[in-house]
């Protein structure tokens, strides 16, 4: 997640803007109570991931998305795969899963109630038979040599240097 911005909406009240497709790191100077946050990344039609640094009640999930807290990962056949279970509420700072069943690419997704912004990234994951689900607000690229490369999977939020993989896990 990329830069933060404050700006005033249309009733003179400051509302926030998250650049998710951003390579810069996040930080949140003061904690900010906010009636409006828009996250700016492109969701494809189907399944992305998105955590965010704060807590969103069911009232308040955008329509058209569906969010989904990793669950368990299980092995079939010799290939793993991550399940997962419906969520009604967004907790800060953990991970999700997203599907957009919508028809068509969304550019942003604004959540619409009163949120607050806090100041602090807590780690947040959840294990399953040694594999862990863990979010990040910094843009990670793996280079040769590094000691995760092998051992991590992520969600491609850009193309890189693949534009196949964008939207999956790679």
């Amino acid at each position: 997640i990329g830069p933060l911005t404050i700006a005033k909406n249309a009733a003179g009240k400051d509302s926030a803007a998250i650049d998710g497709a951003s390579e810069l790191e996040m930080k949140i100077p003061a904690v900010l109570n906010v009636p409006s946050v828009t996250f700016k990344r492109s969701f494809a039609v189907g399944y992305s991931t998105m955590m965010l640094p704060f807590s969103v009640s069911e009232e308040n999930l955008p329509d058209g998305l569906e969010f989904y807290s990793f669950d368990e990962v299980e092995e079939i056949d010799g290939k793993y795969t991550a399940k997962y279970t419906a969520a009604s509420v967004v907790e800060a700072n953990k991970p999700y899963i997203v599907k957009n069943s919508g028809e068509s690419a969304l550019s942003q997704v604004t959540f619409n109630g009163e949120f607050t912004l806090k100041t602090d990234f807590p780690a947040s994951s959840s294990s399953s038979n040694g594999w862990e689900f863990k979010g990040t607000y910094e843009y990670k690229s793996w280079e040769e040599g590094d000691e995760g490369l092998g051992k991590t999977y992520g969600f491609a939020g850009s193309a890189g240097n693949d534009p196949k993989i964008v939207g999956q896990f790679a």
